[in-house]
């Protein structure tokens, strides 16, 4: 098993910090993980991804240019890694910031309101977990429980931080629970 994951969005959207935690998430899963942050010199505002790939053997190299899976956060993102998803991969499309939609046909999207669900029921800053809990959702990649824990240790001198991102994460793992966890070219979640 070898699962690659491109995590894409602007400075400032949490793009590492889902990053890390995914790869923390994995350890803690007793699974191989790299993780390969890429940005801007600008902290905010600039352009910001990392490349996640989740293994049970070794990891030869934390680069790929097919990616099984796909979080994009805005739209310049979107428009610079819509190709780069393999056929049968999945994207994951915050569609409060994209109103484009995906021309690859052979993949599995989900058009998550990923902004407004935050603004809805944590603050903005939390929709890089909303997308977390739809990836995780729908992927089945790594445990539920597991990822909440990591979210937990990963903010544990940040109590209330834990707390809204844990929340975030729910709402967004609840969005896709719902519907099965199935995803489709016109399917928006909110």
């Amino acid at each position: 098993m070898e699962n690659s994951l491109l995590i894409a969005g602007f400075g400032g959207q949490g793009i590492m910090t889902l990053g890390q935690i995914i790869g923390y998430a994995a350890t803690k899963s007793h699974l191989k993980a790299t993780y390969y942050p890429s940005y801007g010199a600008e902290q905010r505002g600039g352009t910001a991804n990392c490349a996640v790939v989740i293994a049970d053997q070794e990891i030869g190299s934390p680069v790929r240019n097919k990616l099984n899976h796909i979080i994009a956060m805005n739209e310049p993102s979107f428009k610079r890694f819509e190709y780069n998803l393999i056929d049968q991969g999945s994207f994951f499309i915050n569609s409060s910031l994209i109103k484009i939609t995906v021309k690859k046909e052979k993949a599995n999207v989900y058009n998550i309101a990923a902004s407004e669900l935050a603004m809805d029921i944590a603050n903005i800053h939390s929709a890089n977990f909303v997308m977390l809990g739809a990836y995780i959702a729908a992927t089945k990649i790594l445990d539920k429980n597991i990822v909440a824990e990591t979210i937990d240790d990963y903010f544990t001198h940040k109590k209330e931080i834990a707390k809204i991102s844990l929340i975030a994460f729910d709402e967004g793992f609840r969005q896709i629970s719902k519907l099965g966890g199935k995803g489709c070219h016109d399917t928006t979640f909110k």
